[in-house]
């Protein structure tokens, strides 16, 4: 009897109960893969602490049914068994719940045709992924975008590579999933991912591994052509195999070799690693601080470069994944990983899945530089050593009509023409609806954006499956699917559900935000002749002048307009496009402009504003929250200070290099009026650098009444975070906070 066989129960009940479990964890594994998905986005929304583990408890228990119901009748779940013991122990180490999902995945999926697991994890991610550069667009969340070399934008995520990343996987696996879509037309698509390395994220690992991807596309058209005639023994058919199976092995060899010469020829290396990003001397330095251990070490990662335009003081972040998975897995693990790859690859060249193997070559090569391979929601080719991987050559071929193709073809020219038409428009009245219902910045508001941007997506996708059934029909002159028909209803209803729904806030807000708008005509007059683009509620202001403009883009992304007007909310800073030369002026409590178009700045002039250089707001530091981080008792005439009650937490301000000034104001109490000497120390202090400037406050800058007004000026070289304004007290004097302002100067 094989492993796992059940005689208790008659075939067709056991086919169709194996049926069922494999939907139900497809379904599951849609769910985890966009529950982790969010991590790599701005979206951080709130999710209960029991849900991880509750929900792995729920796989494990569908990933078990499974495998009772299932006949083992080969020696891979022996390989997958091994793996999830190599998992479960790295485990132990990492503390990563990542590390038990992606062994679950593993046994759940074994059997599971590819096409359908990287069908689900397409449109689980895919689905995510659009709808958080939909919602960065529209100010949903934040767009984080850099300043290195032009301009690095994430769109959403949370750091340029893991976007540029995500969206090459995707490619790859569309490739895998759809074997009916010719390679020719893949060489289209496959354009997307590397314009966006080149032009948006400028990644440098991902443009070339979307070259590299280009090639394997052209490889595998060729090799069904011109390369098949002239390999006529298969002799280039043969090394070309070796090489994808032992892609992974001697992508790590060579990526260990050089660290190897890193650590005895240092100076001989550093351009290499320079060229690398510094990933030889991280490399080298973290092996010898944490040492290879069988199942790996704990290794805090603080955060890398995401979520954030501002350096941080403390980085461990391994990057490249051959020495992540050598560090923080261990070398068994390493070694089990490697294998069930190697396994995978043998598998997919023999079942003639000859896209598969190609794209894990890519995916190896990727690896040497980024981070991605143990992560499942990128690399899903990960969790596939017992998946079935056999290619039906005459299911595919049927998939290949000229039907499909024409109909694909009609539905991709109908998205473009749709998109390229009505995006702004959409973008623009998204940007409004989140502006209006305060629906910003992720965590407790990601919840309704997310709601709004999936409910769109699932409508496209509705709706272009639903045309591209229809023209699949009446090309083959058969009668029109009423599924087809249905989809399409629900999703149009849907779409003007959703319009009537979004027309109803925009007119709340016309309403609601009519002093706002007065506030800004002024300056909104005197560009009458010039194109302005608004980045928070911008339908609001069109309604009321002309020349406001509707763009897909929005907020630091509109630096990408050259020459370009932009108003803006005024509570942050916009450096990135005063570095790119633009000009500042507030136009009212509220907002404020960026000014690019010299024709702009020329009318703004004349009509009486004042543009400048630099971010010259003043802001005030809430005394209230400053009282709570330090356990304090604000008073009313502010915060009391004395030798044991200081100032010392807080507000933690991030600011960018420039000069700047810190205002006290400062009341000494009835039992300090008569103090002499040095009442007490003024500090601008970050958590990383130290204390940035300092001054003593003495007896004689207080006046009659015991008042004093304290310049601390700030003088910042770089991008700078964590800063604390803090008041100390000297010997047994007392001081109390009136107030705390910060601004920059020229």
């Amino acid at each position: 009897m094989s492993i796992g066989s059940n005689p208790g129960m008659r075939p067709g009940r056991r086919d169709r109960a194996l049926r069922f479990l494999e939907n139900l964890f497809l379904m599951l594994t849609a769910l985890y893969l966009a529950y982790a998905m969010r991590g790599m986005t701005m979206f951080k929304p709130v999710i209960p602490d029991r849900f991880s583990p509750d929900f792995m408890l729920a796989m494990e228990l569908v990933a078990l049914a499974l495998l009772i119901l299932r006949r083992h009748e080969h020696r891979e779940i022996w390989l997958g068994l091994a793996l999830v013991g190599a998992y479960a122990m790295s485990y132990r180490t990492l503390e990563r719940d990542t590390v038990l999902f992606t062994a679950i995945l593993v046994m759940g999926l074994e059997g599971v045709d590819y096409r359908r697991i990287i069908r689900t994890y397409f449109v689980a991610v895919g689905g995510v992924l659009v709808a958080t550069i939909m919602a960065g667009m529209a100010g949903g969340i934040d767009n984080l975008v850099y300043i290195r070399d032009g301009l690095r934008s994430c769109w959403g995520t949370a750091y340029p590579t893991d976007f540029s990343t995500a969206v090459l996987f995707l490619a790859m696996g569309m490739w895998i999933a759809w074997p009916e879509l010719p390679d020719w037309a893949m060489l289209i698509f496959g354009l997307i991912p590397l314009a966006l390395a080149v032009f948006i994220t400028a990644s440098r690992n991902s443009t070339l591994c979307g070259v590299l991807f280009e090639m394997a596309v052209c490889y595998r058209w060729l090799e069904r052509g011109a390369l098949k005639r002239i390999d006529g023994k298969g002799k280039l058919r043969r090394v070309v195999d070796a090489l994808l199976t032992l892609a992974l092995p001697l992508c790590a060899g060579a990526f260990y070799l050089l660290v190897f010469l890193y650590t005895r020829h240092p100076q001989a290396m550093r351009g290499i690693d320079d060229m690398m990003s510094w990933r030889l001397s991280l490399s080298a330095s973290n092996i010898q601080q944490y040492g290879i251990k069988p199942f790996g070490t704990y290794i805090p990662m603080k955060g890398g470069l995401g979520g954030t335009v501002f350096p941080k003081g403390e980085i461990v972040f391994i990057d490249s994944s051959y020495i992540n998975i050598l560090l923080r897995y261990g070398w068994v693990t390493m070694l089990a990983v490697f294998v069930a790859w190697i396994v995978t690859a043998l598998k997919a060249i023999r079942g003639g899945n000859r896209r598969m193997a190609l794209v894990m070559a890519v995916v190896a090569f990727h690896s040497i530089m980024e981070h991605h391979f143990m992560d499942a929601f990128d690399n899903i080719l990960l969790v596939m050593p017992l998946a079935s991987l056999q290619v039906n050559p005459e299911k595919a071929r049927n998939e290949s009509a000229r039907a499909r193709r024409i109909a694909f073809g009609v539905v991709m020219a109908t998205m473009l023409a749709m998109g390229a038409l009505f995006m702004p428009g959409i973008m623009s009245r998204l940007r409004t609806v989140f502006g209006a219902r305060g629906w910003q910045g992720g965590g407790v508001n990601a919840w309704p954006v997310l709601c709004v941007n999936l409910t769109l997506v699932a409508m496209v996708a509705g709706t272009a499956w639903a045309v591209y059934r229809l023209a699949q029909d009446a090309l083959a002159r058969r009668r029109a699917e009423r599924i087809a028909l249905g989809v399409l209803a629900v999703c149009l209803a849907l779409g003007i559900g959703v319009g009537v729904w979004g027309n109803r806030v925009i007119d709340q807000a016309a309403r609601d935000n009519a002093a706002l708008v007065d506030a800004d005509t002024d300056a909104l007059k005197c560009l009458a002749d010039c194109d302005v683009y608004v980045d928070v509620m911008p339908e609001v202001y069109r309604r009321q002048f002309d020349n406001v403009k509707q763009t897909v883009i929005g907020g630091d992304e509109l630096a990408r307009l050259p020459g370009s007007t932009l108003l803006m909310e005024n509570r942050a800073e916009h450096r990135l496009f005063l570095d790119r030369g633009y000009k500042y002026v507030q136009i009212s409590d509220t907002h404020a402009l960026y000014v690019a178009d010299p024709k702009a700045q020329a009318a703004l002039e004349a009509g009486g504003f004042a543009l400048s250089g630099i971010y010259n707001t003043v802001d005030d530091v809430d005394l209230e929250a400053l009282a709570e981080l330090n356990g304090l008792k604000l008073g009313p005439e502010g915060l009391a200070l004395d030798t044991k009650q200081t100032l010392t937490k807080g507000p933690n301000v991030d600011l960018f290099n420039g000069h700047y000034v810190v205002e006290y104001s400062l009341l000494l109490p009835e039992a300090t009026v008569d103090a002499e000497g040095e009442i007490c120390v003024l500090r601008a202090r970050s958590r990383y650098l130290g204390v940035l400037s300092r001054t003593v406050v003495t007896r004689d800058q207080f006046d009659a009444e015991g008042r004093a007004t304290v310049l601390l000026p700030l003088d910042l070289a770089g991008d700078t975070i964590d800063i604390r304004f803090q008041a100390i007290p000297k010997k047994k004097w007392q001081v109390i906070v009136q107030g705390i302002r910060y601004w920059q100067v020229t």
